[in-house]
């Protein structure tokens, strides 16, 4: 097994990241009503990318308690680790 140095992680607000969550379901709703509306293959072009940034978005938000820590993996590889609390 080997053995893995721990550094600490990129981080930013999970505030701005609540932020730009709500500016892409406001996104996801505008590009979902067009194309109920009008029928549209503009408002398909806009649905799929509005869909992957609220997944995207929603899935990187996480919260650390006081004396816990957080190791952070993108595809199956270890990027860092959070040790500040608060919402990440």
């Amino acid at each position: 097994m080997r053995e893995v140095k721990e550094f600490p992680a990129w981080r930013a607000s999970g505030f701005l990241g609540l932020l730009l969550l709500l500016l892409a379901l406001f996104w996801l709703l505008f590009a979902g009503t067009g194309l109920f509306r009008d029928r549209e293959l503009f408002y398909l072009w806009h649905l799929g990318p509005a869909l992957l940034a609220c997944l995207l978005l929603s899935a990187g938000l996480f919260t650390v308690q006081p004396n816990e820590a957080v190791a952070l993996v993108f595809l199956g590889r270890y990027v860092g680790s959070v040790r500040e609390e608060g919402f990440h």
